[in-house]
């Protein structure tokens, strides 16, 4: 048990102080006033775009890692060295952290108190195996060693490399893990279910901070953001099962449209020049082609939408456009290998869409979410559908509640 208590530590820990003092210097002035929270994000981030060119360079995670050790751990000794700090809120940040820490022990509690060790558990999904020896290989192999074998894809692998790295390119997630296995002396079935947990965590304060971007400070808001959240059975069916690229994902997805936010609220917005928001937003997006490029519709979707509500002013949308070109340009030099065989691969899951991909229709009788059951109050995954008058009641409160939200924005 001890093992799994100081695991959480040591990850927590890298996650804070190697990103320190790069979000520091990437949110200065007022944008300081969130940087805390972003911080685990950038260490991920940064990590997971790096491990991944260097390892598609030949570099296998054991070398990979040690260079980006040392050069995210000195730009926080030398941030932090000339006296830049993070602006706390503390009644705020306090009850933040301990809402993490509770969801971390929660979703924790079978290991510590059944499994009495490191080990994945899973109500199910077998995908599991496959990402934790997946990262294991990673640590002794490179992607191009893997890449510039003269294999069959699709054929029968143990290790299940080939399924991952030949064929599906979910590339991202695993040589983030191989960098954390590596540091910690730990084997991928050790690390793979307590990592999600742990990123899940990290990704709850993200929703309040985009909340009071977008909205204001409410510390009701605080609370049943995080309360709504943390509790929501779907992502919780999800961490249970293993869906570890989905779990990354939306950490990704809240740190890009937080930073895209700021980015169309700067005076940096529409510029020629290239920017630290390209920048960011590039390397994020690029990392979601890397970890799990089946969401990147998520991310497309609502820039098509602002670049589409642009077009009420021209100005405005000449602003857009360079931006997003500019964002386009630092993914595509980042991540192009990713974004073509992605695309493709994507097309053919799509061409699927009316068979199984994995997973069974949840219920046969209305298996699909309506907008009160999206919240997570109630699982499709456990329950039969409510009662017809109970779900068309419900799920127009719950619109009338968006609405009223967007009306606010």
């Amino acid at each position: 048990m001890i093992s799994i208590v100081l695991s959480i530590l040591y990850v927590v820990t890298l996650v804070f102080v190697l990103g320190a003092g790069l979000t520091l210097k990437l949110f200065p002035g007022k944008h300081r006033q969130y940087a805390l929270w972003l911080t685990p994000w950038t260490t991920i981030t940064v990590v997971t775009v790096l491990m991944t060119i260097l390892s598609l360079a030949g570099m296998p995670g054991n070398v990979a890692l040690w260079p980006i050790l040392i050069v995210l751990l000195a730009t926080t000794v030398i941030v932090f060295t000339k006296g830049e700090r993070f602006i706390i809120n503390p009644k705020v940040d306090i009850f933040i952290a301990v809402v993490v820490i509770v969801s971390i022990v929660f979703n924790n509690a079978i290991l510590l108190q059944s499994e009495k060790m490191l080990t994945t558990v899973s109500l199910g999904n077998n995908d599991a195996l496959v990402y934790a020896s997946v990262a294991d290989y990673l640590l002794d192999h490179s992607l191009a060693e893997n890449l510039l074998i003269d294999r069959t894809e699709g054929a029968y692998d143990y290790l299940g490399v080939n399924n991952l790295v030949r064929t599906g390119y979910r590339w991202g997630g695993l040589t983030l893990s191989s960098f954390f296995i590596g540091l910690l002396g730990l084997q991928g079935y050790q690390f793979a279910y307590l990592f999600q947990t742990i990123l899940f965590a990290l990704a709850l304060p993200l929703t309040y901070v985009l909340l009071q971007i977008w909205y204001r400070k409410d510390p009701l808001a605080l609370l049943t953001t995080l309360g709504f959240v943390s509790l929501n059975a779907h992502l919780l069916y999800m961490i249970y099962h293993n869906f570890a690229g989905q779990v990354l994902f939306w950490g990704f997805e809240l740190t890009f449209l937080l930073v895209f936010t700021l980015y169309t609220r700067s005076s940096q917005f529409g510029m020629r020049v290239l920017n630290r928001y390209d920048i960011m937003l590039g390397v994020l997006a690029a990392a979601v082609f890397m970890g799990y490029h089946e969401g990147i519709i998520f991310l497309a979707a609502p820039l098509v939408i602002y670049l589409l509500l642009s077009l009420a002013d021209l100005r405005d949308f000449a602003k857009a456009w360079y931006s997003l070109i500019k964002i386009f340009l630092v993914v595509f030099v980042l991540s192009s290998v990713n974004i073509v065989n992605a695309i493709a691969f994507d097309i053919k899951q799509a061409g699927l869409v009316a068979g199984p991909i994995g997973w069974q229709v949840f219920r046969q009788h209305i298996p699909f979410a309506n907008p009160f059951e999206m919240l997570g109050f109630y699982s499709i995954h456990a329950f039969e559908p409510l009662p017809g008058s109970v779900a068309v009641v419900l799920s127009l409160l719950v619109l009338g509640v968006y609405f009223v939200g967007f009306t606010q924005m």
